[in-house]
């Protein structure tokens, strides 16, 4: 029995429990998803969706799919353990193919078509870079708990230094105009006209320089002058809000410690602001960047999604040691919810899941659990009222209050008068064809909707209510 299945019925309900069940719900994700890629390994592709194509297979998703299996509750677990292992070999496979390519070696494969196609392989971007070092790193958090993960990191460790040292090409190192102080941030990417500097692919490279894969290393850069880019950056005007969040979340408390007392109030007001803004505040924006080839502008255009409401909530949390504002408890609460509903964290309604949507939250997800253990116990009884009034405001508004509903519950009612006043035997027949009918109709939308329980648990409240108005009609109308 897992720790998740010992749960008591309470606990279950409890945010703690919530959390924890929405987190394994994330960290599972990728298995229900991905396939045998054609380059070797197993892979991932953008959408999490039945017909995911091995075309989408890519480094962005195997990546992130990685990076979630390996916090699982089990790493231990075969099929786990597996997909980890494969995905890594396919990482590995596509950084090879762009090596190979770079030096001019004919080979066949995604990373050589990409190049025929767009002039570029995907290694010739920071983040592609970036995440594969991610993984790395996280399957390194894995050595001392399965031999499995040694011998996967024994087979990738002979390139882990050509892959790093390649990466350090993506950075530029300047001076500060004001102090004379040495910064270093990285690119976008190195092809055709080069990218200017810029706080998000540089917030994931000093995630890597500081990640365990380096760990009694030493740095191939120096991390002082990219957290003096950082701290400077968080503090101009000309970023926005949503940008600095990003930052300060993946680098989590790091960051809090480069800036100054009223560089940090200021970030959380602007956090804060921002968040309550619904209109230009969504859950998912799509991030691009121009990538300008030497035969002029790509027609591949690089991007990253981002989550403003978790961005901006998570950073604002971080900022402020882990306090639980109403803010954060609003976006916690539409967090947990979506997983919960999907399984995984959706942020678009048009558009499937993803893994990077499922990766993000899972971030955001385990720091709230981490601040949440720290919180005074006044506290943590305001974070599960919280979560109980507003589920059963949702209950209310949505299953009973809901306009189809109280028609139907008017209609049953009015019915039932009418019956009871011309035929009060008549009247136990109808609660009869009521009952049995309701049952009958219970049991067809169960077969229909099997694999849907929401619609199920609406499918309950609406055949309780209707019956309740039913009844209640007929009492009054005696």
């Amino acid at each position: 029995m897992t720790e998740l299945d010992s749960l008591s019925f309470f606990s279950r309900w409890t945010l703690k429990g919530r959390l924890r069940r929405a987190l394994n719900d994330l960290r599972t994700t990728p298995l229900r998803y991905g396939g045998p890629a054609p380059d070797g390994g197993r892979a991932w592709g953008m959408f999490l969706d039945s017909e995911s194509k091995s075309s989408q297979f890519g480094v962005y998703s195997t990546s992130f799919a990685i990076q979630l299996l390996a916090k699982s509750k089990d790493p231990k677990n075969p099929q786990v353990k597996n997909a980890i292992v494969e995905g890594v070999n396919f990482l590995l496979s596509q950084y090879l193919q762009h090596q190979q390519l770079s030096e001019h070696v004919r080979v066949e494969g995604k990373q050589a078509n990409k190049l025929k196609e767009v002039g570029h392989t995907d290694f010739d971007i920071a983040l592609k870079h970036a995440l594969l070092l991610e993984a790395l790193a996280a399957v390194c958090e894995l050595r001392n708990i399965d031999s499995t993960y040694n011998q996967c990191l024994a087979k990738v460790q002979p390139h882990v230094n050509a892959i790093l040292k390649e990466f350090v090409t993506f950075s530029v190192e300047f001076s500060d105009e004001e102090t004379g102080a040495a910064l270093r941030a990285w690119r976008w990417h190195k092809v055709g006209k080069l990218s200017s500097p810029d706080p998000i692919p540089t917030s994931f490279a000093i995630r890597v320089l500081l990640s365990p894969l380096f760990s009694g290393t030493a740095y191939p850069v120096e991390p002082k002058s990219v957290q003096r880019y950082l701290a400077k950056t968080l503090h101009s005007g000309r970023i926005r809000p949503v940008i600095k969040a990003f930052s300060v979340s993946l680098l989590r408390a790091e960051a809090g410690s480069w800036m100054s007392i009223p560089d940090v109030e200021q970030l959380l007001n602007d956090f804060k602001s921002e968040l309550r803004d619904d209109v230009l505040t969504g859950w998912q924006e799509t991030y691009h960047y121009e990538l300008i080839t030497s035969s002029g502008l790509s027609h591949y255009k690089p991007w990253i999604w981002l989550c403003p409401k978790i961005e901006l909530a998570h950073a604002a949390m971080l900022l402020s040691n882990g306090v639980f504002s109403q803010d954060l408890l609003r976006v916690l609460y539409a967090v947990i919810r979506n997983i919960e509903r999907n399984r995984t964290f959706r942020s678009s309604a048009v558009k499937p899941p993803t893994l990077q949507g499922a990766w993000r939250s899972a971030l955001f997800l385990e720091d709230v659990e981490n601040s949440y253990s720290k919180l005074p116990w006044m506290t943590r009884l305001k974070a599960n009222l919280f979560f109980l009034i507003n589920g059963l405001e949702r209950v209310w508004y949505r299953y009973i209050a809901h306009p189809l509903n109280l028609l139907a519950m008017a209609g049953c009612y009015v019915l039932t008068l009418i019956v009871q006043r011309f035929d009060p035997e008549l009247y136990t027949a109808v609660l009869s064809y009521v009952l049995y009918g309701g049952v009958l109709l219970f049991a067809i939308i169960l077969l229909v909707c099997s694999e849907q329980t929401g619609r199920i648990r609406r499918a309950i409240f609406l055949f309780i209510t209707n019956l309740i108005a039913s009844y209640i009609g007929g009492l009054l109308a005696k």
